[in-house]
């Protein structure tokens, strides 16, 4: 089995609970799975959400995640060796982790039941601290603005939150070896604020205590993007690439700032496709080894093998390289999903591929920008995953298909749009799409509700 590639995925931090709810965690972690590569968690988030839990212990999620687990598409990160999944939970206690759900040892039972007869490979945490990191990466990401001049947005929260930033994370003091600690930010944070309510356990604390809906806002993102900036550093501790999730328009381009590129001298291009796929709800309709049937196969090796060509190399005919790959990738689920799912109301999404060049961090908005304003419209997104690489983050979005549908013919859906930046000017390329990647279309004896 070809390898894919490894990514970080810390999307069911209890810190992320304020950010997407239960449906939302379900589909960054079952597109995660699908168009990532293989999601590796740290070991503890397995037992802090209880959204996680949930959907661990759920009748309908069980078998993909399990399934997942024992495909390796799902890879636990352990603080020491352990063989199990019990055993690590051990070892979690014995540092005292706070936070544990009570039904921490059914859900280890529950992971151990997938290794069944197989050999669990965890990613082991590295010995260095990752606190220090993680205050390198916060000086870097959120004290240093060399880089933000040249997003507007980010510039503007950059400007509006000096203050905050400087007193937090510059005030929060070190921790035994010199690092970071979240929690010491929490606190730090709930201080300035005034909250009165000591230190911040939950992002959603602020909304509830603070009066200024702005300065609440603002509050939280900070929050939001300390959470992606320690899932970036503690990723590339782990050797892996970092995935992020629940992503809006502003976190886009914070995405590529975390790349830590500048674009200036680089290629600035950036080429976008849309492809219809099942819904995650309609993915689980499938007999979980079905779908890693397709993932394992030459289509889906070809296709991971492809993202990581183009997040070490994004020139132009590895990114067309990607949409093609990933067209026919995608093709396979949804006719697997016509031949073995079962029919759901509005089971398609739109979910569009964002691929820029190297040293591209303020293209992908420059992308939606000229796709939305041309039709005077902007289209809201039900959700988004970002694969962050050396030098290009690659993003998906997702929209209903029934969107798609009543919008495509005016958004170009169907085409593969390129893009070429020119200092702050934008000129738009189409291409007709290439063989392969056409949707497959609805059979005659499709239920009715199949639109």
């Amino acid at each position: 089995m070809r390898a894919k590639p490894l990514v970080y995925f810390g999307t069911p931090d209890r810190q992320m609970e304020p950010f997407l709810n239960e449906d939302e965690l379900l589909r960054s972690l079952v597109y995660g799975v699908l168009f990532q590569g293989d999601l590796v968690i740290p070991d503890s988030l397995f037992y802090l959400s209880e959204r996680f839990a949930y959907l661990i212990r759920g009748p309908a999620t069980m078998p993909f995640i399990r399934s997942a687990v024992r495909n390796g598409a799902i890879i636990p990160a352990f603080r020491r060796p352990a063989e199990c999944f019990r055993d690590n939970l051990r070892h979690i206690e014995d540092n005292r982790v706070s936070g544990i759900l009570n039904q921490a040892d059914e859900l280890a039972g529950i992971l151990d039941g997938a290794i069944r007869g197989v050999r669990l490979n965890p990613r082991i945490w590295p010995e260095q601290s990752v606190s220090v990191g993680f205050r390198e990466m916060l000086q870097r990401c959120l004290l240093d603005e060399s880089l933000v001049s040249q997003s507007p947005s980010l510039q503007e929260f950059f400007e509006s939150t000096r203050e905050m930033r400087s007193v937090v994370i510059q005030g929060t003091k070190s921790d035994p070896v010199g690092g970071i600690q979240r929690g010491a930010l929490n606190a730090a944070l709930g201080s300035y604020l005034r909250l009165g309510v000591g230190t911040v356990h939950n992002i959603a604390t602020i909304g509830a205590h603070v009066g200024d809906p702005g300065l609440a806002a603002s509050a939280q993102r900070l929050l939001k993007w300390i959470n992606y900036c320690y899932y970036v550093n503690q990723g590339r501790m782990f050797a892996v690439d970092p995935g992020l999730s629940a992503l809006d328009e502003m976190d886009y381009t914070f995405a590529h700032h975390l790349a830590g590129v500048s674009t200036t001298d680089c290629e600035k291009k950036v080429s976008v496709e849309g492809f219809q796929a099942p819904t995650a709800d309609a993915i689980l309709t499938i007999d979980p080894e079905r779908i890693f049937d397709i993932r394992n196969s030459d289509t889906g090796a070809d296709y991971f093998e492809s993202v990581g060509r183009c997040q070490q190399d994004p020139d132009a005919n590895n990114r067309h390289n990607l949409l093609d790959k990933l067209g026919k990738y995608v093709s396979r689920i949804n006719r697997t999903y016509l031949e073995h799912g079962r029919s759901l109301m509005n089971w398609g999404y739109h979910f569009r591929a964002i691929i820029p060049s190297g040293c591209s961090r303020e293209l992908v908005d420059a992308a939606k920008t000229v796709v939305t304003d041309t039709i005077g419209l902007v289209v809201p997104y039900v959700g988004s995953i970002s694969l962050i690489g050396k030098v290009a983050a690659i993003t998906f979005t997702l929209t209903p298909e029934s969107w798609r549908q009543s919008l495509g013919p005016l958004l170009q859906i169907g085409e593969r749009i390129d893009i070429d930046v020119e200092q702050h000017a934008a000129r738009l390329r189409t291409h007709s799409r290439a063989p392969g990647l056409s949707v497959v279309p609805r059979p005659e004896n499709a239920d009715a509700s199949f639109k």
